[in-house]
């Protein structure tokens, strides 16, 4: 057999109606066992794990309700050939056949094998030869066996690891609680209705109701799991926490003991966690759009649920949704089928546990392309392509994360490029990363924050925070992977230069916050952004004396997580990893360490103790290790402290620019104001990526802090470097900020245009804020907000409303 060529390799297995209880799961097995991207089940006969020996939670099963529909599905989303598994003569030995890409192998059932209506759907044929006397056809198992390590030798897949004499089995989720989910998406009404059936456990004995989280939900009926009704009342609310649910059990619950509740309710118009979008305001212009944001707290405002990251569950789900129009959600596709009128039920399935922020549903008109053997890019019709070009590395970055983190369990990893409004660079759904179109900069040049949602696949997903204290963990741990998956793509210039940008982010969010402030401690209850220029941003944004500038801020008394918004545990977070890194040894006795953390803490959630003490255990022959000062770390506010050096590297020309024009400005006030760089042409930046090029605009923000330059000034930058024509959204904010204070108001047609087409709070937030602290451009500021209000997502919305010192619905307070 050839190798593998261009196409990427993946297999994928179909059955009809297999009905041995043995079969199915031995083929989960032996699917596992030989790296099969999904079983597809067709029929009747639905999944039955006898025999797969726990193999059953690592394969992604999926059903349709028709061969005809199973192969088309097969063809045109996967690109795979169908392939049928029988002794026919059109059929080819399977050692000698051409594979040439992926492929769909059709299994008939036992005593059939393949019927004509299967073989009708086949592209080609292949059987197994036999050699000996005693049997006259192979069991179903045993040649699906067979067949897939024929594919996997021609495919080239890489053999895992052993120990001993077995092979190295990835963990295996522990029983947890679940829920099911029947839901309603009504466009015209503006709410999702329906019916959520939780599983929950009784951690105490004589166990008499459950509280759930619930804001602006109506609750039209509990039920338990024999059908009665349940007493139930939702309580008073509290600020942004809403009203919890309480729901009187019809008898105590002993320790131990599993429960089901039936919960019947529908979200209000005002829902904070779905954003409803016209036909106007997508790229399309015929059909509406949904989509969710849950995180932080906004999964109560979805459904009756325990709204805390400590609180892990799978889930499955049928949704229904416009026949017109595509449903996804933050798992894996088991298939849809006709509803009642002009409506299909989409189904879903969560097998791996997640908290409640990381539920996520969007519909609206929808195309996909293939990005690699377990991922697609969803967008609109018009943008599917851009998107796909633009997302195209997605496998290299989920192969390096995979090389550094261990295996991803997840089964798909799909993209789903949302409308401008959409609030953040991306959400990290498990099996559907939400992204933001502004990171179409047409040159893969923004693609880093793809890295981001991937690593995001193991340090939040997997191993999660255990509440929004200690959000750090999450963040600082994902931009640390980021960050290492681009080291192992592009070199470690590349994770020094990142590094370094994200230092000056922290330190503008503590100048905002103030140094003192709550916020700004280590473990700290909430999230957002990206370096040393990144960290000196955050912290200049908030002030050195600000509470939110701590890693530990105390969010008691029903503040919202929101509030805390920025890149503190992010920056601050992937410092203190940064410093215990170069504690213990640098990047390969760290990534050691890292792999066993996230091994022994898969499935579950973590505290900021839970992780030192691991470090502690883990590196307790190491001298260095217990000179830390944990407390100093974990709670003072503002900036850490000054123990990181980065190597200049990439960032060393962007920084010396700065530094040349910073100087050539300082005295600007006695000579020509508009003064430049002795020498200073628009070779410059010859060269440089944008990311350059933004550090460059950022550093010399930070260097002109205190005295901003003059408008002659960024007006012969512009005129050498042509600034206010990119197209790329990081360098549009960054001069904008720069030309806002530096009062150049002939940028003013951009920033509001820019203000206008997208609303992730990244860019538009500093935007209004620099705005807003100009008193001749605070009217500007708010009226461009008032115009744009019904654009913006809630969470965004409310967020800049304080920023402007406005009220929640953008009148002036």
């Amino acid at each position: 057999m050839e190798g593998a060529g261009d196409a990427s390799p993946a297999s994928y297995i179909i059955l009809h109606n297999v009905s041995k209880k043995h079969n199915v799961g031995t083929i989960a097995r032996c699917a596992t066992a030989f790296n099969v991207s999904q079983i597809v089940l067709v029929g009747s006969n639905r999944f039955n794990a006898f025999g797969s020996h726990g193999a059953d939670a690592h394969v992604d099963f999926g059903w349709q309700p028709s061969v005809e529909e199973a192969c088309r599905v097969m063809r045109e989303e996967r690109g795979a050939q169908i392939v049928g598994v029988e002794i026919d003569p059109a059929a080819q030995p399977v050692h000698q056949f051409p594979f040439k890409g992926p492929v769909a192998f059709m299994l008939g059932n036992e005593g059939q094998g393949l019927s004509p209506r299967q073989m009708r759907n086949c592209d080609a044929f292949i059987y197994i030869p036999q050699y000996g006397p005693g049997t006259a056809s192979l069991n179903v198992a045993v040649a699906a066996s067979i067949v897939l390590h024929h594919y996997a030798l021609w495919a080239g897949f890489q053999e895992r690891s052993r120990e001993g004499q077995k092979y190295v089995v990835d963990a295996r989720p522990p029983p947890t609680r679940g829920k099911d989910l029947d839901l309603t998406v009504d466009f015209d009404a503006r709410i999702v209705k329906g019916s959520v059936e939780l599983t929950f456990e009784s951690l105490e004995d004589g166990l008499g109701e459950l509280v759930l989280d619930t804001r602006d939900l109506t609750i039209h009926g509990v039920e338990t799991e024999e059908g009665a009704a349940a007493e139930w009342a939702l309580l008073e609310p509290v600020g942004a926490l809403g009203a919890p649910l309480r729901v009187s059990l019809p008898s105590p619950a002993p320790r131990g003991a599993s429960r089901r509740l039936r919960i019947a309710f529908q979200t209000a118009p005002t829902s904070t966690a779905l954003q409803w979008l016209e036909p106007g305001q997508t790229a399309g212009g015929k059909l509406p759009y949904l989509f969710t944001q849950c995180q932080a707290i906004h999964a109560r405002s979805l459904l009756p649920c325990q709204d805390t990251p400590g609180a892990k569950l799978t889930y499955a789900a049928r949704v229904r949704v416009p026949a017109a129009m595509t449903a996804l959600m933050s798992a894996v596709p088991t298939g849809e089928a006709a509803g009642a009128g002009a409506t299909k039920v989409c189904a879903f399935e969560q097998k791996v546990p997640i908290p409640s922020y990381l539920l996520a549903l969007a519909v609206g008109e929808l195309d996909s392309r293939e990005l690699g053997p377990v991922s697609r890019v969803y967008a609109e019709p018009s943008l599917v392509a851009s998107a796909a070009y633009e997302f195209a590395e997605t496998d290299r970055f989920l192969q390096a994360a995979a090389a550094i983190a261990g295996p991803y369990v997840w089964g798909r990893y799909d993209l789903l490029l949302l409308p401008p409004s959409f609030p953040y660079g991306g959400m990290e759904n498990p099996c559907l990363t939400f992204v933001t179109p502004t990171l179409l900069a047409k040159d893969r040049s923004l693609a880093n924050v793809v890295a981001h949602e991937i690593a995001h696949s193991w340090t939040g997903n997997l191993v999660t925070n255990f509440s929004w204290e200690h959000f750090w963990l999450n963040e600082g741990w994902t931009m640390w992977l980021e960050r290492r998956i681009l080291a192992r793509l592009y070199g470690e210039e590349t994770y020094q230069f990142h590094a370094s940008m994200g230092f000056l982010d922290l330190r503008e969010v503590v100048d905002t916050f103030g140094k003192e402030h709550n916020f700004t401690r280590l473990r700290y209850q909430m999230a957002a952004a990206l370096g040393i220029l990144r960290m000196r941003e955050a912290v200049q944004g908030f002030g050195e004396g600000h509470p939110f500038t701590a890693l530990v801020p105390d969010l008691s008394g029903g503040i919202d997580p929101d509030d805390a918004f920025s890149t503190i545990p992010y920056e601050k977070g992937f410092y203190f990893l940064h410093y215990l890194q170069t504690l213990v040894g640098g990047p390969s006795v760290f990534e050691d360490f890292f792999k066993s953390y996230i091994k022994h803490f898969s499935f579950k959630t973590v505290t900021s103790d839970a992780f030192k003490d691991y470090f502690l255990d883990y590196f307790k022959g190491v001298e260095a290790a217990s000179s830390i000062d944990w407390d100093a770390w974990f709670y003072a506010p503002g900036m850490p402290p000054d123990v990181n050096s980065y190597d200049a590297g990439l960032a060393q020309a962007a920084f010396g620019l700065a530094q040349k024009w910073h100087a050539a400005n300082l005295l600007s006030a006695l000579g020509p104001a508009e003064r430049a760089p002795a020498g200073a042409s628009a070779d410059d930046l010859a060269g440089w990526s944008s990311t350059q090029k933004v550090a460059f605009l950022d550093k010399l923000g930070e260097l002109r802090s205190m005295q901003p330059l003059t408008p002659e000034a960024t007006r012969k930058m512009e005129a050498l470097y042509g600034f206010d024509a990119s197209h790329n959204a990081e360098i549009r904010k960054a001069w904008y900020m720069l030309c806002i204070k530096a009062g150049d108001d002939s940028v003013l047609p951009g920033v509001i245009e820019f203000l206008s087409e997208q609303g992730r709070m990244k860019y538009i937030r500093p935007l209004y804020r620099a705005l807003y602290g100009r008193e001749d451009m605070r009217q500007v500021a708010v009226e461009t907000f008032q115009k744009n209000l019904g654009m913006y997502h809630p969470i965004a919305a409310k967020m800049v409303a304080t920023d402007l010192h406005l009220g929640e619905e953008g009148a002036e307070a």
